[in-house]
């Protein structure tokens, strides 16, 4: 299809099993993913990358992460320490698959969703709210975002489809660029027909935004 394309490998949570307490909590993952940027545009020539036509996707925590990867600048904070700091992070486009939006209303809206969280934070919201502010993709939308579409299953129980509604009216209402697609029948997790719907909506997406004369 034309695209180089690299998976990054981040930290995950590795909660103990007994105090559930991870191992590498928020914001590692972030740091690693922002790393991960910084490498491959320095490494663009090499790779025979256009620094300035990169798109990112994932599906649940790597939507969140998609999310936060495109929404965020350097005044968020999350850049880390991984790699040249005078390397932009900022992408061009971001397919966000069922991932989390808003951490607060994730908790209170999905049983299965709120140990994970709390988990990867490190507390429940009301120990700690600023954590869950600056997790939260919603808090950094923008009007100079790069553009987002939004796959999401309507019968997704872990992450709800209000997360995707959220993100989407928060987008919109700051003046950024956000497609939802709402896949109808699936959950966390597209099999079938909405894998294909899911894979092809992708695909025309990256094209329309990544392609040259785009």
């Amino acid at each position: 299809r034309g695209y180089v394309a690299l998976t990054i490998s981040y930290r995950l949570t590795q909660p103990d099993p007994k105090t559930k307490v991870a191992r590498h909590p928020f914001p590692a993952q972030i740091h690693d993913c922002k790393a991960a940027i910084r490498w491959l545009k320095q490494h663009a020539q090499e790779y025979n990358v256009d620094p300035n036509r990169i798109g990112v996707t994932g599906g649940s925590a790597g939507g969140h992460l998609s999310l936060l990867i495109g929404l965020t600048d350097d005044k968020a904070g999350l850049e880390g320490d991984g790699g040249d700091p005078t390397i932009s992070t900022r992408v061009q486009a971001v397919v966000n698959v069922f991932g989390p939006t808003d951490m607060v209303t994730c908790c209170k809206t999905s049983p299965g969703a709120k140990p994970i969280i709390e988990s990867f934070l490190g507390g429940t919201a009301d120990e700690i709210p600023e954590a869950y502010k600056v997790s939260s993709p919603v808090t950094y939308v923008s009007a100079d975002d790069p553009p987002v579409l939004t796959l999401h299953g309507d019968k997704d129980t872990l992450v709800p489809p209000e997360q995707a509604k959220i993100l989407d009216e928060k987008l919109k209402a700051a003046g950024g660029k956000h497609t939802l697609r709402i896949i109808e029948g699936a959950g966390h997790g597209f099999g079938g027909p909405a894998a294909e719907l899911a894979n092809k909506a992708t695909w025309d997406f990256f094209a329309e935004h990544l392609k040259p004369g785009k």
